[in-house]
């Protein structure tokens, strides 16, 4: 890194004041690259807790010194890529720290670092499907030949069968059983009426005969 004024002195934002010569950025992360003069940090007089960023003969290195000289700071910021033309994403993109990254929508996948090209998942295995597999732009859909109906995403059938569980196979196996029962019934009921019916014919009735003689009423007696 190329600084433009030597002697020149910034705060970089990193510290070991919580444990000597462990030095960590501000945020508390630890330090992934360091780029220390020679003989430095030193930590001269035992306080020097806070590392700057200086020059010499135009070039940066690290230097440690008291926390409480004044310097400017030099940050360091994120751009974020996907602001500018959506990163040249054709689909989406996700800006991360220090870059960014193309991500393609279902059904497409990455070609190079920003196009999106559909998948052919017909290509594979015939997509699943039983009869035949059309792509579609991010998906496909399986087509059944003439006689045949789709069951599900993938199946086909004969338009003749009848599929388990339909209400109209539910209903051709349960009705016949019922209108037997019904009808026996019904002949039972009938049978046991006219049973019925033929005994009040047959039996006789003693509603109208005269009374027995007094004689044998006292008999009774």
């Amino acid at each position: 890194m190329a600084l433009g004024h030597s002697g020149t002195h910034y705060w970089i934002g990193c510290t070991d004041r919580q444990i000597e010569g462990i030095w960590r950025w501000s945020d508390g992360s630890s330090l992934s690259y360091t780029n220390w003069a020679p003989t430095q940090p030193d930590n001269a007089d035992g306080i020097q807790d806070c590392g700057i960023l200086y020059s010499i003969y135009g070039y940066a290195q690290w230097d440690d010194t008291e926390c409480s000289t004044p310097y400017f700071f030099i940050c360091q910021t994120d751009i974020n890529e996907c602001s500018n033309d959506n990163g040249g994403c054709s689909h989406n993109c996700e800006n991360t720290d220090g870059s960014y990254r193309c991500i393609c929508q279902d059904g497409y996948q990455l070609s190079g670092l920003t196009d999106c090209r559909d998948i052919n998942e017909c290509s594979n295995d015939n997509g699943g499907c039983s009869h035949n597999c059309k792509n579609t732009d991010g998906s496909y859909r399986c087509i059944c030949q003439d006689g045949y109906q789709l069951s599900g995403l993938t199946d086909c059938r004969d338009e003749d069968d009848k599929t388990p569980g339909t209400l109209e196979n539910i209903l051709s196996s349960v009705v016949p059983p019922i209108t037997t029962i019904v009808v026996v019934i019904l002949i039972v009921i009938a049978i046991i009426f006219a049973i019925s019916k033929y005994k009040n014919k047959t039996t006789p009735d003693n509603s109208n005969s005269p009374p027995p003689p007094y004689s044998q009423r006292m008999a009774w007696k």
